[in-house]
């Protein structure tokens, strides 16, 4: 079982953004777990499924399975 992201933690984006985790909340109408976190770079919020949180992607066409975040 993966761990739920921490408040204050910092994680980063495949991609390259550091985000610091705000919390974890529960969609209101589906009960799915979201994160709640917000960029470093640019101040905004964003929410994404915890399901999604600790996913495998695909960057190029290398076809390296990489982390969609990693905890810094």
């Amino acid at each position: 079982m993966n761990k739920y992201p921490q408040p204050g933690e910092i994680w980063q984006h495949y991609k390259g953004g550091r985000y610091e985790i705000i919390g974890m909340c529960n969609h209101t109408t589906t009960d799915e777990i979201l994160v709640i976190y917000k960029s470093l770079s640019f101040g905004g919020f964003h929410a994404r499924p915890f399901s999604e949180w600790h996913d495998d992607v695909v960057r190029d066409e290398s076809q390296i399975k990489q982390k969609r975040f990693y905890k810094l």
